[in-house]
């Protein structure tokens, strides 16, 4: 079924190739009669057997049945990206005047829209189809523990995933029994006969006893075309942080290897600093240029002071830095450990203002463009209180990995404000630590909407 599978993953993916690029000599010429060129014929040929060679050397995995949408769309993205270079590279080494450059854009951008759609389309058809009973896969589950449990338990609530749990297997240990007594729980020595009698597709083993009995299961699972997951509570966990886990079998004993993503990590760093420079450039340039002199003037009418507040606020790895703000409160001795509080009576009229639409935050794009922020992040805490929280939560300085942003997902969220009990806090810090471990591009523009959401809707601000 999986070879199935991938054989219309390539022909639906070849479909939309061509189509893209017949859409592609409509949009760029109107008609079809430079399809005759041999030049774009040799282009034709080319665009399609890159795709197929792309296709099967990348050894993409088109049977993960778990698999987020989005990872689905970013995967064909890499590919689609991957033969729009090889494309590029074949006009400019023959030096294809000949070529439209419009038309190769036209091609791709719609290669880009009907390729991806095609894929999420045929995937939600699947899980559709996987959800009313059809196409799934009989598995079974050797060893019994509470991850293996919880792993089945999360199948039993996607019938969308295809799977149609069998059973649990397991030596008999008494301890796990006693565990999960509520579970049947097959032996070990039965799981022979009915691998072939039920017909199972696959099997998951999570248990860490690698005995005779096991090792003679996986092998006769591998002789018969029964495909054997291995599953570990250590490794989900790590797979769940931004770590990629590979196995190493260059030795006599094979390692499990923190995978060095140096060169991606170098890269989304490169494109966070870049639209960080890019994004505070256009809000200094396209709004303080002229919004910093009308609002110092205000700030400075109503009470004696500076324009800005200037602070040391905990950054990345707990270096301290300035952080800058349009000053809100008149000036007072408590403003480096005294968080502001609802009705507090330090907060001026126009700083009432500017905390509802958050524009006391907007300085800190200076500090962006300097490099001790970005636009999205962790939000930067008072020195008291990153001493006083590190204390008493124990992921506390986990926000600290990264640079601190002008907004973040906890202030999207609506975590933000005072915190009178301490369990505020370790909700806002829960967040902060979603976005350090799934930290993207992607999740920075959503996160950036949000806020401007909340400030056209003059949600609650915080401090």
């Amino acid at each position: 079924m999986l070879k199935k599978e991938k054989n219309i993953h390539l022909l639906l993916d070849l479909f939309m190739l061509n189509s893209a690029f017949l859409s592609g000599f409509f949009l760029r010429f109107g008609n079809l009669d430079k399809l005759g060129h041999s030049e774009y014929q040799l282009l034709f040929l080319l665009v399609n057997a890159t795709w197929v060679v792309v296709f099967f050397a990348s050894g993409y995995n088109f049977d993960n049945r778990r698999i987020k949408l989005s990872q689905i769309f970013f995967d064909f993205t890499r590919f689609w990206l991957l033969n729009l270079l090889i494309t590029l590279a074949f006009v400019t080494i023959i030096k294809g005047h000949f070529y439209s450059r419009y038309f190769i854009m036209y091609d791709y951008m719609a290669f880009l829209f009907l390729g991806g759609m095609a894929r999420l389309g045929f995937q939600m058809f699947l899980r559709r189809k996987r959800a009313q009973g059809f196409n799934y896969r009989r598995i079974i589950m050797v060893g019994v523990n509470d991850y293996s449990v919880s792993f089945i338990d999360e199948l039993n609530n996607h019938p969308e995933y295809g799977y149609r749990f069998m059973g649990f297997f397991d030596t008999g240990n008494t301890s796990q029994k006693k565990q999960n007594s509520a579970l049947k729980v097959n032996k070990l020595d039965d799981a022979f006969d009915y691998l072939i009698d039920e017909e199972i597709d696959e099997i998951f083993v999570s248990t860490l006893d690698y005995s005779d009995q096991l090792r003679s299961i996986i092998t006769f699972c591998y002789l018969n075309n029964i495909k054997v997951n291995i599953i570990n509570e250590l490794i989900n966990r790590l797979n769940n942080d931004p770590l990629t886990i590979q196995l190493d079998n260059s030795g006599l004993n094979s390692i499990l290897t923190v995978k060095d993503d140096s060169v991606r990590h170098t890269v989304a760093k490169v494109l966070k600093r870049g639209f960080d420079i890019i994004g505070s450039l256009c809000v200094i340039i396209g709004f303080l240029s002229w919004a910093y002199p009308i609002l110092a003037l205000l700030i400075k009418l109503e009470s004696r002071g500076p324009v800005l507040f200037i602070q040391r606020r905990s950054g990345l790895n707990n270096h301290s830095f300035n952080c800058w703000k349009f000053r809100s409160m008149v000036v007072n001795q408590g403003s480096d450990h005294k968080q502001a509080e609802k009705n507090d009576a330090r907060i001026t009229n126009i700083g009432r203002f500017l905390r509802m639409t958050n524009l006391d935050e907007f300085p800190q794009f200076f500090n962006v463009l300097k490099g001790d922020m970005s636009i999205v992040g962790p939000r930067p805490h008072m020195l008291a209180h990153t001493d006083y929280y590190s204390e008493r939560i124990q992921t506390y300085m986990e926000r600290h990995w990264m640079k601190p942003g002008i907004t973040g997902l906890a202030q999207a969220k609506g975590f933000r404000g005072e915190t009178r009990e301490l369990r505020q806090m370790e909700n806002r810090v829960e967040q902060d630590r979603i976005y350090v471990y799934h930290r993207s591009l992607g999740l920075d523009l959503r996160i950036i909407g949000m806020t401007a959401w909340n400030m056209l809707t003059f949600q609650k601000s915080g401090a």
